[in-house]
Order: structure tokens, then sequence, then C-alpha cells
């Protein structure tokens, strides 16, 4: 929490706040600045001297931790609603307060199903909002969604919440499915409280108070799915000028909906996952967007912009990677679709690939072999629930068109997780290490590393070397390993989270770890990718993103130090460097794909291969130094 009097300077005020906390809304009290309540996923929490300390009030239990995910204040101010998922919800800390009032400072009453909220055609509430009006005191609605098949409610009462009804005649509006509780809104308007709207993947909108509700904006429409935000013009005589934020950026109404001005056309509001350049032609990259599949920009097809490719243009970009040996050869996955695909032509179609099955991480984890051209990797996971077993690493000989399996590994101890991150070693290719874990707090089990050995007659034994939590590396999601390509000893690894170390290396094959981020040096913030950078035959440089940042280290002397300034405030989610353009490329969670030259000589040790169709397969060695 920050708080700002002067619209320049921000104090810190987190005194009595969890040190990780996430908040879904704040509420001050119209009659006193100083009274301010906040909804957090660890309960509701208030303070009475402007943020210097805060204190839990709901639950009534201080001891337990219950998420509360919006509170607001009636529009005079002598009522206040706070709200979360219902008891029954799932399980701590994912079940929430419940529905609770107060009014005129006085001891909270919870709302019970008496009321009508929850209906008894749903008896376990998610994640929700509230909404009032100026223009009517005693209104509020209610947004919630039932947890079994996700169908989404409104409710309304005229009472302060005495007694609710279900609008649109007791119907759910939306069925939100595997997006359910992440985009979710509610606003009402302070002139005409029968105008309200609620959205999810699509905007909705009610004229009459609830009775009816009609589709606005979203999917078929000129506006981007996913909606999290709304807000009504705040000068009366404008009313019917709203402002909407969605995952594809800002969007304006004059007309309460019926048609929609694109805000977005001069900023770069890309929500990308990775980025990976032609190793031959640095102009040409494609990238992983969220919403938009798989993106390519290339000086000669879309010069100032992105454009989506052929084939995979829907559904999350994530993984994209491109070939070391074939110039314009890439592979690339759709996160939430968990789908793979090659292209061959620099990102311009993007075919389907063939061979894989079942399941895999958000980002499925996929590297290059190190010396044969159009050999990769990727593993996944079978689908049965609770040990996604059994494991399976996927070997494609043709650059990523086709896949088949190269070994299973049984599962039956990783409960819920399954391989997250993959490297493989440049010095013995026989070494692929991954890491195993699952993303989500709920199912938090300590991440693993695995290392995966060939006897060099295809068969692949599998040994646990590392375990989160394990001193020094953090108990943390484990984001990223990379192996020096020249010892295959030399390991690191990245971690996400807070409050621990997030770069750690091990030199003795991961039996010892260090954690390489010294106190006040590298910000304590989500790490999430690595890349080895060698500046010569015998030095070589760390680089890290960060949430907050780039950084670069001596990899001997290790003091880390921003790249370059400039970079947005938005997550730095990878990296990659043009080894022989030297030029460095980040994907931001917000705002596109940044680049900077590195500066000082360039230095390439590698094997040139030329594989194309003209000629045999010739193979040199170089080793340059570019200055």
């Amino acid at each position: 929490m920050f708080k700002t009097t002067d619209e320049q300077h921000w104090e810190h005020i987190n005194n009595g706040l969890w040190p990780q906390t996430q908040i879904f809304r704040i509420a001050i009290n119209p009659n006193n600045s100083q009274n301010i309540f906040i909804a957090e996923s660890h309960g509701l929490y208030r303070t009475d001297n402007g943020g210097a300390s805060w204190y839990k009030v709901l639950p009534t239990n201080p001891t337990l931790d219950r998420s509360c995910t919006d509170v607001c204040f009636s529009p005079d101010g002598s009522k206040l609603y706070a709200i979360g998922p219902s008891s029954n919800f799932f399980a701590p800390p994912f079940s929430g307060i419940g529905f609770w009032k107060s009014e005129n400072d006085q001891a909270f009453v919870e709302i019970t199903p008496g009321s009508g909220y929850p209906h008894a055609g749903a008896p376990a509430q998610g994640r929700s909002l509230l909404a009032v009006s100026a223009a009517e005191e005693n209104l509020i609605y209610v947004l919630s969604y039932d947890d079994g098949p996700t169908n989404n409610y409104v409710y309304k009462s005229i009472n302060a919440g005495a007694i609710f009804t279900v609008t649109n005649g007791g119907n759910s509006i939306y069925t939100t499915g595997a997006n359910t509780a992440f985009n979710m809104l509610i606003r009402c308007s302070d002139v005409n409280p029968d105008v309200c709207f609620a959205g999810w993947q699509d905007l909705y909108r009610t004229t009459d108070g609830g009775q009816n509700w009609f589709y606005k904006a979203g999917y078929g429409s000129t506006v981007h799915p996913d909606f999290h935000t709304l807000d009504f013009n705040p000068n009366p005589n404008y009313f019917n000028k709203i402002t909407t934020g969605s995952d594809g950026g800002v969007y304006r109404s004059d007309n309460l909906g019926d048609s929609w001005l694109n805000m977005n056309q001069n900023l770069g509001l890309a929500q990308m996952f990775r980025v990976a350049s032609n190793t031959y032609n640095t102009n040409v990259i494609v990238g992983g967007i969220e919403d938009e599949g798989i993106g390519y920009k290339d000086p000669e097809t879309s010069r100032t912009y992105w454009k989506t490719t052929q084939n995979a243009y829907f559904c999350d970009g994530g993984l994209v990677l491109a070939s070391p040996f074939k110039s314009n050869y890439f592979v690339g996955g759709l996160a939430a679709c968990r789908y793979l695909y090659y292209s061959t032509d620099g990102g311009l179609s993007f075919p389907g690939a063939s061979g894989y099955y079942g399941g895999s991480a958000w980002i499925a984890p996929t590297v290059n072999h190190p010396t044969q051209p159009g050999v990769l990797y990727t593993m996944r996971h079978g689908t049965s629930f609770p040990y996604y077993s059994p494991y399976i690493l996927f070997k494609s000989t043709n650059y990523g068109s086709s896949w088949f399996v190269e070994e299973e590994f049984e599962n039956t101890v990783d409960y819920n997780q399954s391989p997250q991150a993959l490297a493989i070693s440049a010095s013995n290719p026989n070494l692929i290490i991954f890491a195993n874990g699952n993303g989500s707090d709920f199912w938090h089990r300590p991440n693993e590393l695995y290392k995966l050995m060939n006897d060099g007659n295809g068969n692949w034994s599998k040994t646990l070397i590392l375990t989160g939590g394990q001193y020094p590396v953090a108990d943390r999601y484990f984001t990223h390993i990379e192996i020096d390509p020249k010892n295959e000893n030399e390991i690191y690894l990245t971690v996400s989270g807070y409050g621990t170390g997030h770069v750690f290396r091990s030199m003795n094959g991961g039996v010892n770890w260090s954690d390489l981020t010294p106190p006040n040096t590298l910000p304590d913030n989500p790490t999430n990718d690595l890349i080895i950078h060698y500046t010569s035959s015998t030095t070589k440089e760390l680089i890290v993103s960060c949430d907050v940042g780039v950084f670069r280290t001596d990899a001997q002397n290790i003091s880390w130090q921003l790249v370059a300034s400039s970079l947005p405030n938005a997550p730095a989610m990878d990296l990659d460097l043009n080894r022989l353009s030297g030029i460095l490329r980040t994907p931001t969670f917000g705002r596109g794909v940044w680049e900077v030259q590195l500066d000082g000589t360039t230095y390439v040790q590698d094997v040139l291969y030329i594989t194309d169709h003209y000629c045999p397969i010739k193979i040199y060695r170089i080793d340059v130094t570019i200055i």
C-alpha cells in the first residue's frame, strides 16, 4: 500500500498488513479521509489514521485468513458493505468472509441466505463484487458466481441489503468457464440507478434496474474481451459517457455502450509472454501475445506493428523459440489451449504440429538440441488427476512440425505438479534438467529439479537433484533453468515470489547451491528469465528479467545493475539475445516488446551449420569477436 498527499511523493503504508498482499479494493469514508478500508486476500482491514497502521476487522476471528474481494461505503457514508467468497467456497485461503454490513460504524452484521443472497440455486459463492449509486442511498448490487457451473448472477437490494432479488428474472446472466473470477466488473450509474454494467469476457448492460441485461461489447465486437473495470464520466451532464478497460486496453463510449472508440491506436499495450528473433536476421521477431495468439514483426511486411500469424491467431500466445540452425524457422505454442505450432517463413504462418498429446505448463517447456539441426525436446504430462502421470519427453527431428515420444517417466510422488521449465546442456546434450511444480498457490508444494540422463543408447534416467526450500534455494516457483554452454555442472535457477533470493547457482551439477542475490543489489521481486552472455572466451555476464526491470552482473563478481533505463513499469517476462547483433529484447506483460543494443564487443563462439537442400551439410567452427 502506498499513499500520496501531493501527487508526487509516495509513502509506503503497510504497517499491520501482510508482507505479500493482494488488494482488491480501497474504500475511503466520504466523511473522514483518515478512515479507510481495504478488501484484501487475508480479510477486511481498517485504518483510522490514514494508513499509518492497519488492523483486521473481518473475519471476526482475526487469527483466520479469509479472502475479502470487495468493500464500499454507501453514498452518504453511513453504511459499509464488505464481501468475499462464501465460507464453503473451496478451502482456505480461497474461502472467504461471506457478506457483511456495518451501519454508523457499529459492529458488522452478516447478511445471510435468508435475505435472498445467495439464493438456493447457488449455494457456494466465489469472488464477489459490489456496486452502489449516489442517486439512491439504499441501493446495492452484488455480482457473484456459483462455484460449480460458474454461472454468474447479479443480485439487487433497494433496502440496504435487508432483502435481495436475483435480477434477470432469477436467471444467471453469464457463464464464465475457465475465466471464472479473472475478468469481473460491476458498476452502477450515479445519475440513473437503473443503469448498470456487468462484465466478464463480454460486457452487459441493464437500463431497467436489472430486469433485462443485454450484450454491449466483447467477442464479436470491435472491443477486446475480458473486462476488468468500467467507470462513468463524473460530470452528470455527460453521464452517458463511459470508459472501460479490458485485456485489450482502454475503450470509450459516448452513448452507454451502443458504440465504442478504441483509445489504444498509438499505445503499445500488448501483454507478451515470450519473444524470439530470427538467429540470422534480428529484425524478424515473433512473440506470444495474451489473447492474440502468436504474432510476428518483419520490417518488410509489418514495419511498425505486430501482425498475428495464420493458424495460431487465437487463444493466449505463449511459447516461441527460434531455430539456431535455419533462418525463419520457429516453434510456438498457445498457452491456454496447450497447442504446439511451427513456422518455416518467419512467422507469417504457423501450421499446427502433430504427434504430441497430454497437457503442459502454461508455457510449454521446449528446447532446441544444441548440435543436431531440427531436433527439439518438449515435456508434457498425462492428464489424470492428481499426479498427472506420466511425464512425457517428446522429441522432434523436423523443426517441430511433428513429435514422437522419446521417454515416459511415471509419477506417483509429485502431487498435482508437472514439468514447468526445461534446459539442455550444450557441452553434453545427453543431459537435460527440468523443473517440476505448479504455479497455483492453492496447490503449492515445493518445486523440484530433476536431472534426465541418456546413456547414449536411448535409455533415460530421472534423478531428483533439488527441492525448493533446500537451503539456500527458496521455496518458491521455479521460473527458469540455464546450463553454462561450456560446463554441464554449472547450473543456474531463477525463482518467483518475494522475501528470498531469486538467482541461484550450482557448480557441481546441483549438489550444492549458492544465492547470487546479495542484499541491496537485485530488487526483491519475481525473477522470470536468465541468460549467460559470454563477453570473451573466458569472461561472461548474467542477465535476468524481473517484474521491475532487466539487470546484469559479472558472473564472478556479483553486483547487479540495470542493463538500461526507460523500461516501462511492467513485468519483463523473458529475454532474447540475438548473438550476432548483440540486441537484447524483453517482452513485457502490458507494454509490448522492448530492445537495447548491448555495449562492448560481441563475442561469438559457435558451430555454423549450412543445412539447406542446395548442398550437403557442412560444419565449420567459428570463434569471432566483433568490435
